[in-house]
C-alpha cells in the first residue's frame, strides 16, 4: 500500500496540508491551513492511519455519513434496502420534473396535436378554458398533481359535470404519460360519482305530428333536416352539414361521411320507409335537394360606410347557428314542446326503432355511431312499448296534410 504523505508545506497564508477526496470529511478535495508545523501533523497523523488501516475506504466521509444516519432515523424501523428503493423513486421524480411541463401547457399541446385531429372542435374547446378553470393546478408540473389536487378541483363541479370532466382529464394524461410529462395518471384512483340512471326523454306520435305541423306552418324547407333527426337518429351537428348527394334514394341509405361524423368514423343508415316519404313530400312540394339539407342561413351583414367597408361576400351555402336556432326555438313553441330536451328526436328513434323491431340492438349501434350495446340496451331497450313506437313511424305527409289542411303545405324552394 502507497503510503498518503499529507507533508505540511509552508506558504504565505500559513502551513498548508493538502487533503485528499477520500480522506476529507465533505468527500471533496480539502486544502487545510494551520498557524505551525506541529499543529498541521497533529491533524495529519490520525487521517494518515485511518488510511494504512483502511478505515477509510470502509467508511463515508463525515458529511456523507450524517445525510445517512439521517435517512436511517426517517426510515425509522423499516428493512434498511428501502433506503435505496426511496432514493431511487426520488431521483426518478427528479428526472420526469426536469422533462414536465405545466397543465396549462399541456392542455394547449393536446388541442394542437395531430393525433387528436379526428376530435370535435367542442370537446377540444374544453381545454381551452380547463386552465382557468382549475386555476389551482393550471401552473403546476404535470409529474407534481395528485390526486387530492385533482378532488379538490373536482369537488366545485355537479356530479355529472365532475364525471365528464375527469374523462377529459384521463385522456390529457394518457396523452402526456408517452411523452415523459407525466409518470402516473392520477385519474386512475379518483372515485367517481354514482349519480341515478337519467329518465331518457322521447316524444309520442302526437308530439312528433304536431312538430313536423309546426315546422310546414313556419319554415317548410327545414323539414328535411327535422325528418332526418326524428326518423334516422342522426345528430343534430351532423345533419346540419349533411348533404343532399349523401342520401342514395335508389338503396334508401344515408352516409354519414368520416368528415361530419362526431366520432369522425363515418356510416351507412338504411332509411325507414317513413323518412322515404318525409325527403319525397319536400321534393314534391318544391323544395331543394342540392346543396345541404339544412338551407342556406347567412349572417345578417351589413357595409359599414363610416369606416368605408363593403359588406362582405355571402357564401350560397351559409348556415348561421344563431339564425338556425331562432328559427328552430319558435317551430318548438308553436308545436308547444318546452322545454326542449337535448337529442330528443335522436332519443325518440332509438326508442322507437327497438320497440317496433324496425332495427335490432346491433344494427341500431352501428347506426347510431356507438360503440358499444350497453348503453343503448340500458336508456332504450324498456323505454317504450311496441304501440307507442309503431305509432311514431305512422306520422307520414298524407296524415299530416288531413290534419293541417292543403293550403298550409305550399312553400317556396329553399331560399
Amino acid at each position: 500500500m502507497k503510503p498518503v504523505k499529507m507533508t505540511p508545506k509552508k506558504t504565505v497564508h500559513g502551513w498548508q496540508l493538502n487533503i485528499p477526496p477520500h480522506l476529507s470529511e465533505s468527500g471533496k478535495r480539502q486544502r487545510r491551513y494551520f498557524r505551525s508545523k506541529d499543529e498541521a501533523e497533529r491533524h495529519a497523523i490520525p487521517l494518515r492511519k485511518g488510511y494504512r488501516e483502511g478505515i477509510a475506504d470502509k467508511l463515508l466521509p463525515s458529511a456523507q455519513s450524517r445525510f445517512a444516519a439521517r435517512a436511517y432515523e426517517i426510515l425509522g424501523d423499516r428493512p434498511p434496502e428501502e433506503v435505496i428503493a426511496a432514493v431511487t423513486l426520488w431521483m426518478e421524480k427528479a428526472d420526469h420534473a426536469s422533462k414536465s411541463i405545466t397543465f396549462r401547457a399541456a392542455c394547449e399541446k393536446f388541442r394542437e396535436a395531430e393525433s387528436k385531429s379526428h376530435l370535435t372542435e367542442k370537446y377540444l374547446l374544453n381545454f381551452k378554458h380547463y386552465p382557468e378553470r382549475f386555476s389551482g393546478i393550471a401552473d403546476k408540473l404535470l409529474v407534481d398533481i395528485s390526486t387530492s389536487d385533482l378532488e379538490v378541483e373536482l369537488s366545485r363541479l355537479p356530479a355529472v359535470a365532475k364525471n365528464t370532466t375527469a374523462a377529459h382529464l384521463s385522456s390529457l394524461w394518457s396523452f402526456s404519460i408517452p411523452k415523459e410529462w407525466a409518470r402516473v395518471n392520477p385519474l386512475d384512483n379518483l372515485e367517481r360519482v354514482h349519480t341515478r340512471k337519467p329518465t331518457i326523454p322521447i316524444l309520442n306520435a302526437r308530439q312528433v305530428r304536431l312538430l313536423l305541423v309546426a315546422t310546414i306552418r313556419l319554415y317548410p324547407e327545414l323539414v328535411p333536416l327535422i325528418a332526418v333527426e326524428t326518423f334516422a337518429g342522426i345528430r343534430p351537428v351532423e345533419s346540419e352539414k349533411l348533404r343532399w348527394e349523401n342520401i342514395d334514394f335508389d338503396d334508401s341509405i344515408i352516409t354519414v361521411p368520416d368528415a361530419i361524423a362526431k366520432t369522425r368514423i363515418g356510416r351507412h343508415i338504411e332509411m325507414h320507409p317513413t323518412l322515404v316519404s318525409w325527403l319525397k313530400w319536400h321534393k314534391g312540394h318544391g323544395g331543394s335537394v342540392a346543396g345541404k339539407l339544412c338551407p342556406p342561413m347567412p349572417k345578417r351583414t351589413k357595409e359599414n360606410k363610416r369606416k368605408g367597408r363593403p359588406a362582405p361576400p355571402v357564401d350560397p351555402e351559409e348556415v348561421s347557428p344563431s339564425i338556425l336556432r331562432q328559427r328552430l326555438r319558435a317551430i318548438r313553441k308553436r308545436a308547444k314542446i318546452e322545454p326542449w330536451p337535448q337529442d330528443v328526436l335522436r332519443h325518440t328513434f332509438a326508442s322507437a326503432s327497438l320497440s317496433s323491431d324496425w332495427r335490432d340492438i346491433g344494427k341500431l349501434c352501428l347506426e347510431l355511431g356507438h360503440s358499444s350495446q350497453k348503453m343503448l340496451s340500458r336508456h332504450y331497450a324498456r323505454s317504450m312499448r311496441k304501440k307507442a313506437g309503431e305509432a311514431v313511424f305512422q306520422v307520414l305527409p298524407m296524415k299530416v296534410k288531413s290534419v293541417t289542411k292543403s293550403k298550409i303545405l305550399r312553400f317556396n324552394a329553399a331560399a
